[in-house]
């Protein structure tokens, strides 16, 4: 019963990521100056989302109404040192030559860089061909289909990363 937090916080964020994703493409048919205020607000809320999302300990800054914005306390170096210790202990550590660590570095890179251009010439390719058929909203339509896109990427991100926890522990 302790994985329904965990599952439902990668479906939460695959929701989120979804509709800010559709906000962004769907206001590619404002005017160029409502496009901005749309963008710009809607990666403001994505930073408060994500902020109020964080647990209070984990927030690199508290807001309080008398004193305004505040860092959080770092910890005390004993206690880091203590925290690392015992990651170390149940986590077993990977020996890599620096060779093999460029590498690895390099091809998380150009999958990154892929990914991010195959998704941008996909969306470029859908907008021309929702264009062609003469659809009354191909951005709204583009929109819809680049967000699915966006949550099924962060589902099946999310989910590797949650079966990936629970085979370390």
């Amino acid at each position: 019963m302790a994985e329904a937090p965990r599952y439902l916080r990668v479906t939460r964020t695959a929701a989120v990521n979804g509709v800010f994703t559709a906000v962004w493409v769907a206001a590619g048919e404002l005017p160029t100056g409502k496009r901005r205020l749309v963008r710009t607000a809607s990666t403001a809320i994505a930073i408060a989302v994500g902020w109020a999302a964080l647990p209070p300990q984990e927030r690199p800054f508290t807001w309080n109404r008398d004193n305004g914005f505040a860092m959080a306390k770092v910890a005390e170096p004993a206690a880091e040192k203590h925290a690392e210790d015992e990651a170390r202990e149940t986590r077993p550590e990977i020996e890599m030559s620096p060779g093999r660590r460029i590498a690895l570095a390099s091809a998380m890179l150009a999958f990154s860089a892929g990914v991010t251009l195959g998704g941008r010439k996909l969306e470029k390719r859908w907008l021309a061909g929702l264009q062609r058929a003469g659809h009354p909203y191909p951005y709204r339509a583009l929109a819809w289909r680049m967000a699915m896109l966006n949550a099924a990427g962060t589902v099946s991100a999310n989910l590797l990363e949650v079966l990936r926890a629970k085979e370390m522990r």
